[in-house]
């Protein structure tokens, strides 16, 4: 197979790639994750004013 990331041979599906538009989805991969915990320290996960599921549950 060999393809430029070695984990693509081990691993099929990190070779996915969907795209549709400008979005583009793939595997998270650990050199993902400082930007992800970036995005969303600054922006948060849940829309201001809208309870999460567990917060929601709770009520």
């Amino acid at each position: 197979m060999s393809h430029e990331d070695p984990l693509e041979d081990v691993f099929a599906p990190f070779a996915l790639r969907i795209s549709c538009g400008p979005l583009s989805m793939r595997f998270v991969r650990d050199v993902d994750v400082p930007a992800i915990a970036a995005a969303i320290h600054e922006h948060g996960i849940y829309s201001p004013g809208r309870a999460h599921a567990l917060h929601a549950a709770l009520g």
